[in-house]
């Protein structure tokens, strides 16, 4: 049994969260609805409404593909946004070992990233090698950020950005198009 105060504590808490209470709630009733318990009222209800039911399911499945192919759109104009970026963007590094540094900050929190291009990481590439302690790139020495970049190849910058973009805990959609806006300048 609970006790009164364990629940005046979570009253409080739903109080003081309301957006946490309210999505958490929409979850369960998402859940419940798409994979109800067996045996659960739930399955009773969606039972006796089944043609109805699968009708739902395939309408929310469509909402789903559509919801999924705009995160793809923007994720798609953030790379070719990011590449672009990396292609004019002055590439001289404040510190020898230090790589391109870009923050943008958005309403919310900040989007950034800071990508170090060591010589470990393009030993790993497959046409650059190590000899005598100078990297090559098809045979040419890497002299600079620049030769280093290109060696790299800006999709594949662009590909490692758009992973340390999204990884940040204040990615979205508004932050990526405002992102878009602010790399386009």
């Amino acid at each position: 049994m609970v006790s009164k105060s364990q629940v005046k504590a979570s009253r409080k808490w739903e109080k003081e969260n309301p957006h946490r209470t309210a999505y958490t709630k929409l979850r369960r009733a998402a859940f419940s609805f798409v994979d109800p318990k067996p045996g659960s009222k739930a399955e009773e209800h969606i039972n006796a409404n089944y043609v109805e039911y699968m009708d739902d399911l395939e309408e929310l499945n469509k909402l789903l593909k559509r919801s999924l192919t705009m995160k793809t759109k923007i994720e798609n104009q953030l790379h070719d946004a990011l590449k672009n970026w990396a292609e004019v963007a002055d590439s001289t590094p404040s510190e020898p070992d230090q790589g391109v540094v870009l923050t943008y900050q958005a309403d919310d929190g900040t989007l950034s990233f800071w990508k170090e291009f060591y010589e470990s990481d393009l030993e790993e590439l497959p046409n650059v090698e190590s000899r005598d302690g100078q990297l090559y790139s098809n045979g040419e020495q890497i002299e600079d950020l620049v030769e280093a970049e290109e060696a790299i190849g800006y999709d594949t910058i662009a590909g490692m950005l758009l992973e340390e973009v999204k990884s940040s805990p204040n990615y979205n959609e508004e932050n990526a198009k405002n992102f878009i806006k602010y790399l386009e300048k």
